[in-house]
């Protein structure tokens, strides 16, 4: 248990925080939280993005987070009376040292009514070592992977996102990543929905930044939680009060990032989109698929992250991989079918205790059968997102696939990449055996060489 004298320090350091998930988040440090329990509670990107469309295509492109097509602001304007949306260069440039990159996007012709876009980093997948000098940028290793959705208001006509860079001791040149606009919402999207950020690196270091404070605070926030740390942000203050910030479970690296993994933010954004894809396809995701999907929930207040859970759960079905596989359910079965499927394929339940699907993000929960979803899938009564939504959100699902997500988290956040199927899998079962033990998996991950190297040498 951690002394009340630290809890209340913290709480008085998170009281002025800018983000009211903050202290919801802070709430891990009390009592029992930290220990492992069960809980209870877009698309990524194509390694090629689309080729570019006209104008009149753009306005009926699918988007990710409905299932709807994507209509112009309004429908009874003609295309030559809409504005554009692009990116205010070619090319953008920032240091590492700064921490983020500035791109601009502007706004041109008809500003009158609210337009939005989605800019998304084009992330290269490929396992290349953080200290090769190949002259692209990797989000593993030299910026977070973005995707954010960039909203006009009538008469505004520029907007900037931030995309957070990593200062790592690496002696790497400058490296390059792609941006890309789509998705757009009252407007077109013009010629320049491409442009190209440079990161030019810093000369290299002997010492491995990791073991700094407030860059490895930071690296928890961007690892697991897919954004930049609110302005008084409590973990720095515990680790710089502690003891020993390696081996005091009360306060210590391994408490601390464990605790970000645990938070109620990663259970609202990790979590959750960890298990729209057990459901769908019983296996894990990729670290590609959560990580671009994490970065689409992330939102700057608990109302915009709602909002985007909402707009991810009715556009799952036309989600990457999830796609192909709808399509042919759709093709082959009836409505009530899918249900069916969805409660049974993998998990065999006959009814789920879940929110209920009126007010998903509230606490009132429900019992319901599967015949239930199955006709009201069937009749209408909810779409499919929402019993997907229903069915991930049940307490069965979520006790069912804690240890599986605890697990391939520290994969996704620790080491960037895919779990490797042998070393998961011992993990899981020492998980299972040592369900008190966390700190052992904790420390293994967080001191490895593989994931010291990320930032500098081991």
């Amino acid at each position: 248990m951690i002394p009340t004298s630290l809890v209340v320090r913290i709480l008085v350091h998170s009281c002025c925080a800018q983000r009211t998930l903050s202290l919801l988040f802070v709430s891990l440090l009390l009592g029992a939280a930290l220990l492992p329990r069960a809980a209870h509670g877009m698309r990524p990107q194509e390694e090629n993005p689309p080729a570019r469309q006209t104008p009149a295509r753009r306005s009926e492109a699918k988007t990710s987070w409905t299932s709807s097509i994507v209509k112009t602001a309004s429908d009874n304007r003609s295309g030559e009376d809409l504005g554009v949306v692009q990116f205010g260069a070619a090319n953008f440039t920032a240091d590492e040292a700064s921490k983020s990159a500035t791109i601009n996007v502007a706004r041109m012709g008809d500003a009158s009514g609210a337009v939005s876009v989605r800019l998304i980093t084009l992330d290269d997948p490929s396992a290349v070592p953080c200290n090769a000098s190949t002259g692209t940028a990797y989000a593993r290793c030299d910026y977070a992977t973005t995707v954010t959705r960039i909203e006009f208001a009538p008469g505004e006509t520029q907007r900037s996102v931030s995309i957070p860079l990593v200062d790592d001791a690496h002696a790497e040149g400058d490296e390059t990543v792609g941006l890309f606009l789509d998705f757009p919402f009252g407007a077109f999207v013009g010629e320049q929905d491409r442009a190209t950020l440079t990161i030019s690196a810093n000369p290299a270091r002997a010492s491995n930044p990791i073991d700094a404070t407030p860059f490895f605070v930071r690296q928890q926030y961007l690892d697991f939680l897919s954004r930049e740390p609110e302005a008084e942000e409590p973990w720095s203050n515990v680790l710089n009060l502690c003891s020993d910030v390696n081996n005091n479970p009360e306060c210590d690296r391994p408490t601390v990032s464990s605790a970000f993994y645990r938070s109620p933010e990663f259970q609202l954004k990790g979590f959750y989109i960890f298990r729209f894809y057990t459901i769908t396809f019983g296996g894990l995701p990729t670290y590609a698929e959560i990580t671009r999907d994490m970065a689409s929930v992330t939102g700057a207040t608990p109302q915009e992250l709602f909002q985007k859970k909402a707009q991810f759960a009715e556009g799952w079905p036309e989600n990457g991989r999830a796609a192909e596989l709808f399509r042919q359910m759709f093709a082959f079965r009836s409505r009530g079918d899918i249900a069916l499927y969805l409660m049974t394929k993998h998990y065999n339940l006959t009814q789920i205790t879940t929110p209920d699907p009126a007010d998903p993000d509230g606490t009132r929960k429900v019992v319901l059968t599967r015949e239930e979803l199955a006709d009201a899938l069937h009749y209408g009564r909810l779409s499919v997102g929402q019993v997907v939504r229903a069915i991930a959100d049940s307490d069965e699902v979520a006790a069912a696939e804690y240890n599986r997500a605890f697990v391939a988290m520290q994969y996704y956040g620790y080491l960037r990449r895919d779990p490797e199927p042998e070393g998961f899998n011992n993990w899981l079962n020492y998980l299972k055996a040592n369900p008190s033990d966390f700190r052992t998996m904790v420390k293994g991950f967080a001191n490895s060489v593989e994931y010291r190297l990320r930032f500098g040498q081991p």
